[in-house]
C-alpha cells in the first residue's frame, strides 16, 4: 500500500490580520486580498523578500471578505501538508497565533 506524502491539516487564526511571520532567511506578510477579475478573497502571505508569495485559502462569492474571515479565525481551512503555506501555519502555530485542529 502506497503511503501518501501529502495530507491536509486544518489551521485556524487566532490573531487578526494583517500579521507578519518571519523566518531566517524570508519574512511574509499575511492579509485579506482580493482575486483580479473575480468575485473572491483569499488569505495570502506575501514574500517581503522577493521570493514566491502563498495563497492560504480562497472564498468565491460576493460575500467573500466575510466568508473568508469565518473560515480563517472560526471554522478552520484546509492546507496541504508539507508545503510552504503549511510551514507558515506551523510557525503561527508555535507562536502561538494559530492553531492546527487537525
Amino acid at each position: 500500500m502506497a503511503r501518501e506524502l501529502h495530507a491536509p491539516r486544518r489551521y485556524r487564526l487566532l490573531s487578526k490580520v494583517p500579521l507578519s511571520v518571519s523566518f531566517p532567511s524570508v519574512a511574509y506578510r499575511l492579509d485579506f486580498a482580493p482575486v483580479f477579475g473575480c468575485p473572491q478573497w483569499s488569505l495570502e502571505a506575501n514574500s517581503l523578500a522577493g521570493t514566491p508569495n502563498w495563497k492560504l485559502c480562497q472564498s468565491g462569492d460576493h460575500e467573500a471578505p466575510v466568508l473568508l474571515a469565518a473560515a480563517v479565525y472560526e471554522r478552520g481551512f484546509e492546507v496541504m501538508h508539507p508545503t510552504a503555506p503549511s510551514a507558515i501555519m506551523e510557525r503561527l502555530c508555535r507562536e502561538g497565533r494559530a492553531e492546527c485542529l487537525r
